[in-house]
């Protein structure tokens, strides 16, 4: 009697679960498999997500062969009365476009927005060397309310090989001082 004792206590040391054996043989499996391809689809998703939803919060708009990046310095989302510097990088076929290739207008409108509304603010488009773009047109704009708004530039050339007519808008949340504290 003893001996069979000793000999079930062995065998239930070796395998603690007999009823779950195929199930840990499972798991060890899953447990060897190398993760680092599911790691990086879950980084690259991870900076798709980020770039997407604004810690980086750069726009890339296309309109006529023309792209344009938004910017709103010195943060994406500016404070009512304080002046952000508002630029765009204008490039078409991968050359840089200036202020001077053609007449453009920047206009601000507040959200929800009519179709024949007028802007609330017509700022001027100065070129100006921002980062790595020697002349993106860009204009100082005080916002007058929290709320939505909608930026449009507007742009017609001066000879026309140069590119066609276009129109490029961007959302904008502004917030009061105390919100963006």
């Amino acid at each position: 009697m003893g001996v069979e004792f000793e000999r079930k206590q062995q065998e239930a040391a070796r395998e603690p679960y007999p009823d779950l054996g195929q199930a840990c043989l499972k798991r060890d499996r899953y447990l060897k498999q190398d993760r680092r391809p599911r790691r990086r689809l879950w980084a690259w998703l991870l900076l798709l997500w980020v770039g997407l939803n604004g810690v980086a919060l750069i726009y890339r708009i296309q309109g006529s062969g023309v792209a344009g990046t938004w910017h709103i310095d010195p943060d994406p989302q500016p404070v009512v009365g304080e002046p952000a510097l508002v630029w765009v990088a204008l490039t078409r076929n991968g050359k840089e476009l200036s202020l001077d290739q053609g007449n453009c207008q920047m206009g601000v409108y507040a959200l929800p927005r009519n179709q024949g509304d007028e802007p609330l603010l017509q700022p001027t488009l100065t070129p100006r060397a921002v980062e790595a773009h020697p002349e993106a047109p860009s204009a100082a704009v005080a916002f007058p309310h929290s709320g939505q708004y909608e930026l449009e530039l507007g742009c017609v050339p001066k000879t026309a090989s140069d590119f066609r007519p276009f129109q490029l808008t961007h959302e904008v949340a502004v917030t009061t001082g105390a919100a963006a504290l």
